[in-house]
């Protein structure tokens, strides 16, 4: 049975140095109105509201964002988005919020005026409407507007400051050209076809939103010039969005890797982070399982723990993960078996109301992880050494605000020390950090479970892939793990297996079914991660 709904206060780590979105205004860890009013834009209840007035309301959004003790503006365009606004039972660190429907732009405009702005005319879905976001983001009070809603912003005192809709829709590098001034900590990757998604945070984070030729992080001309802007000396300068390009997962962490920014935070389809990030609420993750009494021995049986993938996608987090029946968190089989998910640490920033439920939910047969790989999704063995050590901060940093000790990390097999745990000293030098779960960018168990142990805390490796059709199957793996040789050695690491399960092809429901068919051979123990780790430390010789 799920445990029952808690918010647990968490006092984040007082801030004495940058981090992660600490730019922008209004962070989560600034101190904001006990009582704050929000207004929900229902777009789910109305198919009346136009993509122009949307596009709109989610620029004004950003911008009332800036100001946590202002109202705040979100977007909902299905019950999943109002999810995240629901006041926890048992109150918040702050205080609740109030919460009011408006279910058009006009009564935005009435119920929230925006005195003495301007705003920036544009065409939607093309580089006319990511030129306005940028000129929303780096003024000081705009809006945007199409021709569709320019009157009635005029109408409320909203005058036309820019017109874009031809000059911009010509070249997608206007802003860098424009002498408009924006972060360098955080950067909005996002195709001027989708504009309700992360417009509202660029507007926030006065972040600068670039796409390019098909948006590939590595190749297209913006993207050097657009990554140069960040300053990587802190270690939380961040991309959030997606790519697109022939390979825009490899290319988009690769690049920011490579550049020294934190990472990427895979966040395309993530509505209303602006508002999420300003309200008053944060977790922490809870053990509920007690002291056990533990072994002095190894069990004498093979030791096995399963670890969801795709925890970094924040955008899956926040809608399908969540809410779609039977599969992922829904399963109706999650927790029958212990099984690891990771999950970004980033939402402690990003949503922490988010952070407080999923948490609230969690049974005593799951545990989170970090990553990958970290507070965000990078290659750490691709970052900079000058930076490498003010990367594992933030992510300690962020670990500690989420409640995670052991962080799962991809590294990239083509760059610099391969997928060598010798390239993960950074992360084991944080106290914070317990373990790292190792994978290889291709297939994530290149490492057949080989465990090492830097600094004295055990790097693990992934054995076997369930994942199709290119690895294992639920009897294909079932399979692999019986025939492994040595397989109850409790010594060494062929007594342990970490097991990737592929997220998009394999569920819960599936994970079980392996467990199912260890237990009817008898010579396997399927425990949470932190139970792996734990035997790993007292029995594999270092």
């Amino acid at each position: 049975m799920h445990t029952s709904p808690l918010l647990l206060s968490l006092l984040l780590p007082t801030l004495t140095n940058s981090h992660l979105f600490d730019s922008c205004s209004g962070a989560p860890s600034t101190p904001t109105d006990a009582n704050p009013k929000i207004y929900l834009l229902r777009a789910d209840q109305s198919s009346e509201i136009s993509q122009d007035d949307l596009f709109t309301a989610s620029a004004y959004a950003g911008l009332l964002s800036r100001d946590p003790s202002s109202p705040q503006l979100a977007v909902i365009q299905k019950d999943a988005d109002l999810a995240w606004f629901a006041s926890p039972s048992d109150g918040t660190p702050s205080g609740s919020w109030q919460v009011k429907s408006v279910s058009s732009l006009e009564e935005i405009l009435t119920n929230i005026p925006c005195s003495g702005c301007g705003y920036a005319l544009a065409e939607l879905r093309s580089n006319s409407t990511t030129a306005a976001i940028n000129y929303a983001a780096g003024t000081e009070a705009s809006l945007v507007a199409t021709d569709s809603n320019k009157d009635l912003l005029e109408q409320h005192g909203v005058q036309m400051a820019i017109d874009l809709t031809e000059v911009a829709a010509l070249d997608p590098e206007w802003a860098l050209n424009s002498g408009l001034e924006f972060s360098d900590r955080v950067s909005v990757l996002q195709t001027p076809s989708s504009f309700v998604a992360l417009s509202d945070l660029a507007v926030k984070c006065r972040a600068l939103t670039w796409w390019g030729v098909n948006g590939d992080c590595k190749e297209a001309a913006i993207a050097p010039k657009a990554l140069s802007l960040l300053d990587p000396a802190d270690g939380d300068a961040v991309v959030i969005g997606w790519g697109g390009g022939d390979d825009p997962e490899w290319g988009c962490v690769h690049a920011a890797s490579a550049y020294g920014a934190a990472g990427v935070i895979a966040a395309d389809w993530a509505l209303n982070l602006a508002a999420l990030g300003n309200l008053p609420a944060a977790a922490s993750q809870a053990d509920a399982r007690g002291v056990e009494e533990k072994e002095e021995e190894p069990t004498g049986k093979h030791t096995v723990s399963f670890l969801m993938s795709d925890g970094d996608n924040v955008q899956w987090l926040l809608n399908d993960w969540s809410f779609t029946e039977d599969n992922w968190w829904n399963s109706p089989d999650r927790g029958s078996v212990p099984l690891g998910w990771t999950l970004s640490p980033s939402l402690a920033a990003l949503a922490p109301t988010a952070l407080a439920q999923i948490y609230g939910s969690k049974t005593d047969n799951d545990q989170f992880l970090a990553g990958p790989s970290g507070a965000v999704y990078s290659f750490p063995n691709d970052i900079p050494e000058e930076v490498a050590g003010k990367n594992a901060e933030e992510t300690a940093y962020w670990m500690k605000a989420a409640g995670h000790s052991v962080v799962n990390v991809i590294a990239d097999s083509d760059g610099v020390g391969g997928g060598t745990p010798d390239t993960m000293k950074w992360l084991l030098g944080e106290d914070q950090v317990e373990s790292v779960f190792l994978y290889d960018f291709n297939g994530y168990a290149g490492l057949e479970g080989e465990i090492d142990f830097v600094g004295g805390k055990p790097v693990i490796g992934g054995r076997f892939s369930l994942w199709s059709p290119d690895f294992y199957d639920v009897q294909g793996l079932a399979d692999a793990l019986m025939g492994l040789e040595n397989l109850e050695d409790g010594g060494s690491s062929d007594g342990y297996s970490l097991i990737p399960v592929h997220a998009w092809s394999h569920s819960v429901s599936d994970v079980l079914a392996v467990a199912q068919l260890l237990e009817q051979d008898g010579r396997f123990d399927v425990v949470l991660p932190d139970e792996l780790v734990r035997r790993v430390n007292a029995f594999v010789k270092q």
